[in-house]
């Protein structure tokens, strides 16, 4: 599996995490490649039987290209504890590094490095590092799709910096609870409670927050 592929199998499951239809086109945008690019690496995923095309969702993972996406996050959740704690790179750093290694160490290094770090179960963003050879299964949601009234916390931010640096300055940090007070009629504007302090946020900065309904 070469890196690109498995760039292109992440892309295609964050996306539908989201619940967004995976076309072309997003997956383009996301990538910042061509959408001729994108029509030919999806024909070769196809081919492969790595992904299927569903009118409906757009592109899905088959259960083989789940298993490898999900060996993939847990090289990269592994290297981000590894980073952090070992040596001692900034959390804003971590993703960026762990982006570029995750490619290029070996599995046998990652169940050693696995072993040493004492089997952690999250990463520096609090996400789950899945088992080996485990489909990865992230109960989480966006903000911009949570629900009025009820009670959430903060389970991962946006992997990028300046996103990220904003929400922490707004007081939005891993474990913070919460509650969405009101949606504005086009859903463009986020009223919300976080740890008691209510503030509003746009749609597309509430994009860029992962939540559950559970804080374990």
């Amino acid at each position: 599996m070469t890196p690109n592929k498995e760039d292109y199998l992440k892309c295609i499951y964050n996306i539908s995490i989201s619940k967004e239809k995976v076309t072309n086109k997003l997956v383009a945008e996301i990538m910042n490649v061509s959408k001729p690019a994108v029509t030919e690496m999806l024909r070769k995923l196809v081919n492969s039987k790595l992904i299927e095309k569903d009118n409906s969702k757009g592109y899905t993972l088959t259960e083989e290209a789940l298993i490898l996406v999900s060996n993939v996050v847990r090289k990269h959740r592994l290297l981000e504890v590894f980073l952090l704690e070992h040596l001692a790179y900034p959390t804003n750093k971590v993703h960026e590094e762990a982006e570029i290694l995750e490619h290029a160490v070996s599995d046998f290094f990652i169940d050693s490095l696995d072993k040493m770090l004492g089997h952690p179960n999250k990463c520096p963003h609090g996400s789950i590092i899945p088992q080996k050879n485990i489909i990865l299964e992230d109960d989480i949601i966006l903000l911009s799709e949570a629900l009025q009234g009820k009670i959430y916390y903060v389970k991962r931010l946006s992997a990028k910096k300046e996103i990220a640096d904003y929400l922490l300055g707004e007081g939005i940090k891993l474990g913070s609870k919460i509650i969405i007070k009101e949606k504005s009629s086009l859903g463009k504007i986020i009223k919300l409670e976080v740890d008691e302090l209510t503030i509003s946020l746009s749609d597309h900065l509430a994009s860029h927050i992962f939540l559950a309904t559970n804080n374990l």
